[in-house]
Order: C-alpha cells, then sequence, then structure tokens
C-alpha cells in the first residue's frame, strides 16, 4: 500500500515537473505582448511565394499591419500606409503587411470571403512588404483580437506601440513619432 502511494505521489511530483518545464520553456508564448516587449519571431510567405522572417529587417524600424481584403478599415488605411512607405522606406523604415485572409474562393473561420490578395497589391499600388498567412498563425503568435492590428518595432526590435483601428499614418503626431524612430 505504501508503495503504490509513493509511485503515485512520485508520478505526480514528475508529472509537475514535465509541465513546467514545458510551460518555461514556451513562455513567450503565455506572457501578454505588449509595449516594450520584444517582437516574436515571424515567418510568412510573400506573394511571390518566398518565405519572409521578421529578423530579416533587423536594424530597421518596422511597420507590422495585420489585416485583410475584407476588412473596411484595412483597405481605408492602405493609401496612408503606402504613403507614409514612400516618404520613409529610404531611411530605414519598413512596412510590412500581413493579409490574414483565406485563400481566394475559400471560406474563412469566421464565414469571411477569401481574398485575392496579389490583385489587391496591384490595384492598389502597393510597393511595401505583403505577406499571405491564410493560416492566422500571425494572430495568435501577435495576439490579435481585431483587424487591422498594428505594432511599430524599433531597430532593437522592440515593440514601441501596439494599436487598434485604422490610422491616418502619414499625418499628425503618429506619423511624427514613427519619423523620430527611424531617424533615432
Amino acid at each position: 500500500m505504501k508503495k503504490r502511494k509513493w509511485i503515485a505521489t512520485a508520478s505526480i511530483v514528475a508529472l509537475v515537473g514535465v509541465l513546467a518545464a514545458l510551460i518555461w520553456t514556451r513562455r513567450d508564448r503565455f506572457t501578454p505582448l505588449d509595449v516594450g516587449s520584444s517582437a516574436p519571431p515571424y515567418r510568412a510567405y510573400s506573394l511571390a511565394g518566398d518565405t519572409v522572417d521578421l529578423t530579416s529587417f533587423a536594424g530597421d524600424v518596422v511597420l507590422l499591419n495585420i489585416w485583410a481584403t475584407w476588412c473596411r478599415p484595412c483597405v481605408v488605411e492602405m493609401p496612408a500606409l503606402q504613403r507614409l512607405h514612400e516618404e520613409l522606406h529610404d531611411s530605414g523604415l519598413r512596412i510590412v503587411a500581413v493579409s490574414v485572409d483565406a485563400p481566394l474562393g475559400i471560406v474563412g473561420t469566421f464565414g469571411e470571403p477569401g481574398g485575392d490578395v496579389g490583385r489587391f497589391v496591384a490595384d492598389h499600388g502597393l510597393t511595401f512588404t505583403v505577406l499571405h498567412d491564410p493560416s492566422g498563425r500571425i494572430q495568435s503568435r501577435y495576439q490579435i483580437n481585431g483587424l487591422p492590428t498594428t505594432y511599430i518595432i524599433d531597430r532593437d526590435g522592440r515593440i514601441q506601440q501596439k494599436l487598434h483601428g485604422a490610422r491616418r499614418w502619414d499625418e499628425g503626431t503618429l506619423a511624427d513619432q514613427i519619423r523620430q524612430l527611424v531617424e533615432g
């Protein structure tokens, strides 16, 4: 009887230890992602089919925008993102827009239509980096609750701002803050 109790106790202790080790090694997935946090690693496919890793932009300021073609506020802010890109790209700003559209002809998880991201980019004359993540991995990785959501990441890979909703990226104090990050 004592031996069974000892084995049961040892098994529970071992299980708790394994769970603690698993949580510890993946703790970045359980901590809130907010201002001051390091931007989590992430990679997705470009529209040309190449794998693009956010670490390839190390040393630049990154405006990471998560959007979809069916999201009206996302569509509205795209021209301002393009203008900001044209103004600050040569100074070290990298705009990376990650579409979470389902593939064209497929209905997404919440009933949203799949989008033709390539056509959208061409129709709107977007020249910044556009990635496609039809699985929506970025939404869990970056703790996205709605679209559009944008992270401004400094040259050291730290999140400086997390913004929900559409913005006029090329106007006002927000544009000034981005310019200061790029120039700093």
